[in-house]
């Protein structure tokens, strides 16, 4: 069986259920292809936005494309569960005619794609495909908190305030970097030892938020455009994201997804840096990451539940630890002394009204974090969009016509921002 996916979502794991002609009737790749970024490369290049892949059972949700009215429903059952207010109905009138655009464009390409078999379009799995299969399939749920040993768990959340440390070659490069006079040739230096840290510094560089002509090749150019607060936080998070957590992969989607809306905010609001702000916007769940790493049965226990329950996976965080991934976030961002404007944003993204320092940027991705719910990209580990806070809304002052301008950025560049990510 086959199913259509948007190209900003392929992965190397999926393979082309059916072979792509150029204009002119020429192979350009046969069926069965595995879709590596060269052949992916190559597809752009013919204006395609969507692929039919081989459906093992394994093509989650957000990857699928689904039908307008499906797309409309779930959308009004996503924002059903928040309380109504002037901001949360703006945004619905918003996304529904950004997907009423999508919609069309899709349909223009699947009537000038040829169809050389008979299958549909969106042929369902053989067998059916749970919502969040990465985040559900591990654990069982646990049924309540006594399940967890209490006592056990105060420790543990007592030690998540001492880590993650960072390892004795990631410290020289932010101690060199935290140089009031810092040496980016002797910065460049110590990021070209590690292969990890070369490759994510390169990748951000010639990302979708960074308008470049050509491609940037070098550590030390890529430097001088990404700045001391970026380049920082990306030597941090590299330290803790984990490329190989596939059960994480709704997460990172969810996480690349904010930082392409909160660079696109930023820019038509013209309010913050943008590469700074998409870079808070990639970081703002970074508490989740590591209370996964720390305490993976814990984080596994509050997903099944938050699922199970269509419950917050912030409020059953507080339930059962006490704490929830902000306050995670806090106690690492004073540990790495991030500056105020990566910190506020990825600590206060829930609640932006207790920003001080960085009001603008913390309100841009507090509204992030809520479209791309809303929108459906990745996963938070639950079912919650959360409500946009009136103060926050009003902060950015957008119009209709500037949440079209800003949807429709997220869209074309969602491929690009993909690039963007510490995980692949």
């Amino acid at each position: 069986m086959s199913v259509r996916v948007p190209l900003e979502f392929v992965n190397e794991s999926m393979r082309l259920a059916r072979p792509i002609a150029d204009a002119d009737g020429r192979l350009i790749v046969g069926s069965g292809t595995l879709l590596s970024r060269s052949v992916v490369r190559a597809l752009r290049k013919l204006a395609l936005q969507t692929v039919l892949v081989v459906d093992n059972g394994d093509v989650a949700p957000w990857e699928r494309t689904k039908p307008l009215d499906a797309q409309l429903r779930e959308l009004e059952q996503r924002l059903d569960r928040e309380p109504a207010n002037e901001a949360m109905t703006a945004l619905q009138f918003a996304i529904t005619r950004h997907l009423c655009k999508r919609a069309l464009r899709l349909d223009g390409e699947r009537r000038s794609e040829a169809v050389d078999d008979a299958t549909p379009p969106c042929a369902p799995s053989t067998s059916p495909v749970p919502e969040h299969p990465e985040l559900t399939a591990q654990t069982p749920i646990a049924g309540a908190r006594g399940s967890l040993d209490e006592a056990t768990l105060r420790i543990r959340v007592a030690r998540l305030r001492s880590v993650p440390t960072l390892p004795r070659h990631f410290e020289r490069v932010v101690a060199a970097l935290e140089d009031p006079e810092v040496d980016f040739d002797r910065v460049a230096q110590l990021i070209e030892v590690d292969q990890a840290l070369t490759s994510q510094v390169l990748r951000i560089a010639n990302s979708a938020f960074y308008s470049t002509q050509s491609t940037v090749s070098r550590v030390s150019e890529a430097l001088l455009m990404l700045g001391t607060a970026v380049t920082r936080s990306v030597v941090l998070s590299t330290s803790v994201f984990d490329p190989s957590a596939v059960r994480l992969r709704g997460f990172f989607e969810h996480s690349v997804g904010c930082a392409a809306a909160a660079g696109a905010l930023a820019r038509v609001t013209e309010l913050g840096n943008a590469e700074e702000v998409a870079a808070a916007g990639l970081l703002h769940d970074l508490g989740k990451i590591v209370l996964y790493k720390e305490m993976p049965d814990v984080f596994d226990h509050i997903v099944a539940r938050a699922m199970a329950e269509s419950r917050s996976f912030r409020v059953l965080e507080h339930e059962l630890l006490g704490i929830d991934h902000s306050e995670i976030a806090a106690w690492l961002m004073e540990r790495w002394r991030f500056p105020v404007v990566l910190a506020e944003p990825i600590v206060l993204h829930h609640t932006p009204a207790r920003a001080c320092g960085a009001r603008d940027e913390t309100a841009i991705v507090h509204l992030a974090n809520i479209l791309v719910r809303a929108l459906g990209y990745g996963s938070g580990g639950d079912h919650t969009i959360g409500g946009i806070e009136p103060a926050a809304w009003a902060r950015l002052g957008l119009t209709p016509a500037a949440l079209d301008r800003v949807l429709d950025t997220f869209d074309a560049n969602l491929d690009r921002a993909l690039n963007y990510a510490l995980f692949e």
